[in-house]
């Protein structure tokens, strides 16, 4: 990936945890099984994009902008989602995914400077 579709997914990242986040505080009809089933995708999606790059042959496929800005944005946003996968959501969910969010923007605001 180049810069530009590195940021376009990071971008997209923050935007499903943003969706969850306006869930959360507009309490729509259904926004708890919504939110469920999204967090659980993110969680499974970040963790998958995370260790594309543990084989030698990730690696060696990478591009440096990867290196430096996707994967240690999926990896550590990942590491924050604490809360198990089909969790009721909860305050301390939408903690997880506030730090998640910042991560990932983190690296996309280095990719913008």
């Amino acid at each position: 990936m180049n810069l530009n579709e590195i940021k376009t997914a990071l971008i997209s990242f923050e935007a499903e945890i943003e969706k969850m986040e306006k869930l959360w505080m507009d309490k729509p009809e259904g926004y708890i099984e919504a939110i469920i089933r999204d967090y659980s995708a993110l969680k499974e999606k970040l963790k998958t994009e995370a260790a594309k790059v543990e084989t030698n042959r990730g690696q060696q496929s990478a591009t440096p902008e990867e290196i430096a800005f996707y994967f240690p944005a999926v990896n550590e946003a990942q590491l924050e989602l604490y809360t198990r996968s089909g969790s009721k959501p909860s305050e301390k969910m939408m903690l997880h995914l506030a730090e998640a969010s910042s991560q990932i923007s983190h690296y996309r605001m280095g990719i913008e400077t």
